[in-house]
């Protein structure tokens, strides 16, 4: 179960406005994927799917996977969510770095600079081919405004 990571600590929006740079950095030198998931997926309109799709395709060169399920790291949901599995390359680091930070607080809280509550999740490989099974790190509850890290990561 992934709540059941042992030594996370929760972090701040303000902290993580501060410090994006730096954890990302920090995550990119110790992870090697990340997913993005969204459980309202399945309601959106097709102009919202659209866009979910385009800001996909940033990573088209690093999917590794996609897939429907109902639990990701911090939820488990009545519905289905698209979960994305993302090789963390280069490209795709520099582009996380170019559109940061992890949660925005507006009217509500979205992922980066976008329409969407994205929860994101970055793992360590332990090599056995199941993200359920490795080590999670880092990972956001967006429409919450949670973000939880593990003190293992240095930054």
């Amino acid at each position: 179960m992934f709540l059941d990571v042992e030594s996370n600590m929760e972090i701040s929006l303000k902290t993580q406005n501060k410090d994006y740079n730096k954890i990302l950095k920090a995550l990119y030198e110790y992870c090697d994927y990340f997913i993005l998931a969204d459980s309202t997926f399945s309601y959106w309109n097709r102009e919202l799917k659209n866009k979910f799709n385009d800001y996909i395709n940033n990573f088209k060169e690093d999917i590794l996977l996609e897939e429907y399920s109902n639990s990701w790291p911090g939820t488990i949901s009545e519905g289905e969510a698209r979960i994305v599995k993302i090789n963390f390359s280069k490209e795709a680091y520099n582009f996380l770095k170019k559109n940061g930070p992890f949660i925005v607080e507006n009217n509500y809280y979205s992922f980066q600079n976008t329409d969407f509550q994205l929860d994101i999740s970055f793992f360590k490989e332990l090599g056995n081919n199941n993200f359920t099974k490795d080590e999670l790190v880092f990972y956001t509850i967006t429409h919450e405004g949670i973000i939880n890290i593990s003190n293992k990561l240095n930054y």
